[in-house]
C-alpha cells in the first residue's frame, strides 16, 4: 500500500523533470538558431525545437513550425517547408484539431 502512495508522486516528479528538460532543450536550440547565419541551419534548429516542445506545449510547436515555414519559403528550402508542415500537423493532431492536421499533412506530402 505504501508503494502505491509513493508511485504517483514519483511519476509526477519524473514528468515534471522531463518537461523541464524539454523546455531547456527547446530554449537552447532556439538560442543557437538565433545566432546562425545560414537559413537552412536556422530552419533545421527551429524544426528540432518545435519537435522538442510538442509534448509539453503543442501550441508553441505550431508557432515555431510557422516561423520555420516562413524562413523556408523565403529561401526556397523545400525540406524545411515539408518538415514545418509535418511538425505543425503532428501538433494539431495532438490538440485533436484533426481537419487542420490533415490539411498540414497534405501540404507536407505535396512538398516531399
Amino acid at each position: 500500500m505504501i508503494g502505491c502512495r509513493l508511485a504517483l508522486p514519483a511519476m509526477l516528479l519524473t514528468l515534471a523533470i522531463a518537461v523541464s528538460g524539454q523546455n531547456r532543450i527547446t530554449d537552447s536550440l532556439l538560442n543557437i538558431a538565433s545566432r546562425s547565419s545560414s537559413d537552412t541551419a536556422r530552419v533545421r534548429l527551429m524544426i528540432r525545437a518545435a519537435q522538442s516542445s510538442r509534448a509539453s506545449d503543442p501550441r508553441q510547436s505550431i508557432e515555431l513550425a510557422k516561423k520555420a515555414l516562413e524562413i523556408s519559403k523565403a529561401s526556397d528550402f523545400q525540406w524545411g517547408i515539408a518538415m514545418a508542415h509535418r511538425v505543425e500537423a503532428n501538433a494539431y493532431y495532438d490538440l485533436t484539431e484533426y481537419p487542420e492536421a490533415m490539411s498540414q499533412f497534405e501540404k507536407a506530402l505535396n512538398r516531399s
